[in-house]
């Protein structure tokens, strides 16, 4: 019995995401690698005002 962990990078991707316009595009890049991209508040938030997202691995454990 243990905890899964999962390890994430809050990071700015605005060339991506069109200066924040397009969040969709950058979850479509991130999913090609195994990675999920979403928001900072938490599992189907949004990126902030600033353009902050938070991707992490789409495995679990």
């Amino acid at each position: 019995m243990g905890t899964g962990k999962r390890q994430s990078i809050l990071g700015k991707f605005l060339n991506i995401t069109k200066q924040g316009t397009d969040e969709k595009k950058l979850k479509e890049i991130a999913k090609q690698f195994g990675l999920q991209a979403r928001g900072c508040g938490c599992e189907h938030s949004e990126m902030d005002k600033e353009v902050t997202a938070d991707i992490s691995p789409s495995a679990r454990i």
